[in-house]
């Protein structure tokens, strides 16, 4: 399941993970933080929100700007760094993510996503012995948290990757990883397209179709869908199963997915 999370808003050490099941709600949320905006702007918190929803949407810039306000009126709130952060790292910018992240560690050690965030940064520059430091550190403060078990899983797949999946122990550490995750989220439609991709990957076919089918039947969006019929249409393609190829691509349309492979 996604969420949107509404981080430490009032400094008491802890978070709020609202779901969002979809656009049309998070663009309902969107209505109601621009109003809030509108009523005060130089409310932080309302700035927060608003950049929470818009990172959501993916409209990056326009969360990184409400980001920034948030900060300079309020530069010793940490939620606004962290979602600082997040788009710094989602833009590649992972030198930049890693001073943003540290801000908010120094502000909040206790929020896990500060750490998180500081995890998924170093991953990016390929610091993994520190960035598997880190993740252990978020365990002890929450280990319930399928999000640090993603993320865990991750500095694996990159590890197995730089290796060109010739180490089985990353492999299997980054699978470990995400059955962890899917143990206390199953309904994070993500963490089963990751597990899937990396199973298409090692050639583990059968794992692999059965992650995309969960995948598939817990996604929300068409487009998310996309990706996951996509990648079951390429397996079977890979693998001469013409048939059921053309059964995915029927499905697929059948859903509202009209961008796979042959039908773009």
């Amino acid at each position: 399941m996604e969420y949107i999370y509404v981080l430490d808003p009032d400094r008491t050490g802890k978070y709020e993970a609202k779901p969002l099941l979809g656009k049309k709600q998070k663009r309902e949320i969107l209505a109601q933080t621009e109003q809030a905006v509108q009523i005060n702007p130089n409310d932080a918190l309302a700035c927060i929100r608003k950049g929470n929803v818009l990172s959501s949407l993916s409209q990056l810039q326009e969360a990184l700007i409400l980001y920034n306000r948030a900060l300079w009126l309020d530069p010793s709130h940490p939620t606004a760094f962290i979602g600082k952060g997040f788009i710094l790292w989602r833009q590649n910018q992972f030198e930049e993510a890693h001073k943003v992240f540290e801000q908010a560690i120094q502000l909040a050690p206790q929020l896990v996503w500060g750490h998180i965030g500081l995890c998924r940064a170093l991953t990016g520059l390929k610091q993994y012995k520190e960035a598997l430091a880190v993740i252990e550190r978020v365990l002890r403060l929450d280990a319930s948290n399928a999000e640090a078990y993603l993320c865990k899983a991750s500095i694996y797949v990159y590890m197995a990757r730089d290796a060109s999946f010739s180490s089985g122990r990353y492999r299997e550490d980054a699978l470990a990883a995400y059955n962890r995750a899917i143990h206390l989220d199953p309904y994070y439609s993500d963490l089963y397209l990751q597990k899937a991709i990396l199973n298409y990957q090692i050639k583990r076919d059968s794992e692999a179709l059965v992650a995309i089918d969960r995948y598939i039947q817990l996604e929300p969006e068409a487009d998310g869908k996309g990706l996951g019929y996509e990648l079951k249409y390429t397996m079977f393609k890979q693998n001469g199963r013409t048939r059921e190829a053309e059964q995915v691509l029927q499905a697929a349309l059948k859903d509202g997915v009209f961008f796979l492979p042959g039908n773009r």
